[in-house]
């Protein structure tokens, strides 16, 4: 799949879980776990494994920090390819 896909998607259905979450709460925040339950319940509601979406997680935490840019990964063929770019960035 392509990055700009995964990230897309992602992002969407982790803006819907964080909505979802916070209605079920009344607006406030459910117990999280030190991993936190985001990635699973996003990986179940889209059925993509697991890995895919702790990586497309990664990578928008990136982007948001600025250590990354949203066009770069877009550019990229795969998301194997995104996630060994932000390895390499993180490792100079």
């Amino acid at each position: 799949m392509l990055p700009a896909f995964v990230l897309e998607t992602v992002s969407a259905a982790k803006s819907f879980v964080e909505n979802r979450s916070k209605s079920a709460t009344g607006g406030g925040k459910l117990c999280h776990s030190k991993e936190g339950r985001e990635p699973h319940a996003i990986h179940t509601f889209l059925a993509w494994p697991r890995r895919r979406v702790q990586d497309a997680l990664v990578q928008l935490a990136a982007i948001e920090r600025k250590e990354l840019s949203k066009e770069a990964i877009e550019a990229l063929a795969s998301q194997s390819a995104a996630t060994a770019l932000l390895s390499g960035i993180r490792a100079t």
